[in-house]
């Protein structure tokens, strides 16, 4: 059985990023699309271009998409909608199922997230998946009590000495498994981590002082040859499923300071910038 937490349509959009697990041998990942509005017509980028995957669904009409098992490509799929769809995604490591819902590209809002770490030592299997800003990679943090020495560690996810685009060096203990360019989407990144166990049993704080983020976070353990765990896997998003806004609707900057001010939100075709003298530009971007 697998299954996730219940959201509203209201919450539902229609682009979504989904990062490839770990489904292995005759196992695959797949992703579920289901439609809320009648006449939805649904499309899928794995690195090719847009192709269609269902049209003119009806309220409650599935289509799905097998990405394969971990062994190929694809590594991350897009898939958009003309009408708000429920995305869910499977993956599974040996033959425990796990199923997340996805949050659409449109509601990240979050550039810090907090979660308990499960395991212990080598016997669980962590990763993280997370869809980015594709120019703030170098931006990650994270910090955790290693469970060896019961110290605070407090570090850059990637190395900013090394940031070498598609494989880059990682804080000490974590390890990339991929990362490239959101199909589909222009300035939008991925990369799935294996996270490192010495991290487990504990909590951790995952943030970005750049760029929003989505966060799913997997735990699996495919073997119980040691007897502390049963075969399990889990896996879920931490993301919000809501919209993104800015904290506040007015920015205030004094004219004569002499550092710029990047704004940067979450994913928007454009935001409308209403300057001081009403001059209104329509832009991803503002430089201030």
């Amino acid at each position: 059985m697998m299954g996730d937490q219940m959201v509203t349509v209201y919450n539902l959009s229609t682009l979504y990023v989904v990062i490839k697990g770990y489904s292995s041998g005759a196992g695959t990942d797949r992703i579920y699309l289901t439609a809320m509005y009648p006449n939805t017509d649904i499309e899928y980028n794995a690195g090719s271009g847009w192709i269609p995957l269902g049209s003119t669904l009806n309220p409650g009409n599935m289509v799905s998409y097998d990405m394969g098992n971990i062994s190929g490509t694809p590594y991350a799929v897009t898939i958009r909608s003309t009408q708000p769809v429920a995305c869910l995604h499977s993956t599974s490591e040996s033959i425990h199922p796990a199923a997340g819902i996805v949050p659409s590209l449109y509601s990240l809002g979050q550039s810090d997230f907090s979660y308990y770490q499960m395991g212990d030592k080598n016997a669980v299997h962590n990763a993280a998946m997370l869809v980015y800003r594709a120019d703030c990679d170098t931006n990650f943090y994270i910090s955790y009590t290693d469970n060896a020495t019961n110290t605070l560690v407090s570090d850059q996810l990637i190395d900013p000495l090394n940031t070498n685009q598609t494989n880059p060096t990682l804080s000490a203990g974590f390890s990339l498994d991929y990362k490239g360019p959101v199909p589909g989407v222009t300035g939008w990144e991925y990369m799935r981590i294996t996270l490192s166990n010495k991290a487990d049993s504990g909590l951790v704080k995952l943030s970005n002082t750049e760029s929003p983020f989505s966060f799913g976070y997997y735990s699996g353990c495919a073997s119980n040859t040691n007897r502390l765990y049963h075969a399990y896997n889990t896996y879920g998003y931490l993301s919000t499923f809501g919209s993104f806004s800015f904290d506040v609707d007015t920015i205030w900057r004094c004219a004569s300071a002499k550092n710029p001010v990047t704004l940067m939100g979450g994913f928007a075709e454009y935001y409308k910038w209403i300057l001081p003298d009403s001059t209104i530009k329509k832009a991803v971007l503002w430089f201030l």
